[in-house]
């Protein structure tokens, strides 16, 4: 087997203590008891555990490893960086544009919105479609659709 076979596989090890070379699981992460799972506290800090907390992980994104924590929380940074909070006043003004992005899925593509005065929930806004263009730059399609639309490819 060459290097490049081993793109987008995993070793696992087998009951017998063999290597086993698979391909990568799709799909949104989540533990087994007693398996190694990574996420953010509640400070903003990288953390692993062992112990499978069922209401935790059914709540809060967990990963497989730690890079994947960390393009998280880059996300979650560069997201802090380009979102804006409209203020009451703000939402009832239709002159004040309010951007957020909607995933089609039976295209699987993103697309820009503005919502002028409709507040959906749980939604992230942009004051500007120049902001939430370069939030989707800056981050990512991928991580975009893995981490604000759960969709894990």
């Amino acid at each position: 087997m060459k290097l490049e076979d081993l793109a987008n596989k995993e070793i696992e090890i087998t009951s017998d203590g063999l290597l086993k070379v698979v391909e990568k699981k799709k799909g949104k992460f989540v533990p087994k008891e007693g398996e190694l799972y990574w996420f953010i506290d509640s400070y903003g800090y990288v953390c692993s555990e062992f112990e499978c907390d069922e209401w935790f992980i059914k709540h809060k994104t967990v990963f497989r490893t730690r890079e994947e924590v960390q393009q998280y929380k880059r996300y979650l940074d560069i997201l802090d960086k380009y979102k804006h909070e409209f203020s009451a006043e703000e939402w009832i003004n239709e002159n004040i544009e309010k951007w957020h992005l909607r995933y089609y899925t039976n295209s699987c593509e993103l697309d820009l919105y503005n919502a002028y005065t409709i507040k959906s929930p749980n939604c992230t806004y942009f004051k500007s479609k120049v902001d939430a263009e370069a939030f989707i730059n800056e981050v990512g399609e991928e991580s975009i659709k893995r981490f604000m639309f759960d969709v894990w490819e």
